[in-house]
């Protein structure tokens, strides 16, 4: 996890948004936020698993290309 954090940080601080998704409910939501983008309620989303990332679709989008 550390490297992931210093590797998310990096990319940061090159200007890059980070978008996190988180899948099934054994991912740690203090860790994704970690990683994602400030601020974390419009950069972390989760799905139950990969057949629900249709629901998150349009979300991700969004917070995708308001930000290019």
């Amino acid at each position: 996890m550390q490297a992931t954090l210093r590797a998310a940080s990096e990319a940061r601080r090159h200007g890059i948004t980070l978008l996190v998704v988180g899948v099934t409910e054994n991912v740690k939501q203090r860790e994704l936020e970690a990683i994602a983008s400030y601020p974390p309620r419009a950069n972390v989303f989760r799905v139950p698993n990969y057949f629900s990332f249709i629901n998150i679709h349009a979300g991700l989008t969004r917070a995708a290309c308001n930000r290019a």
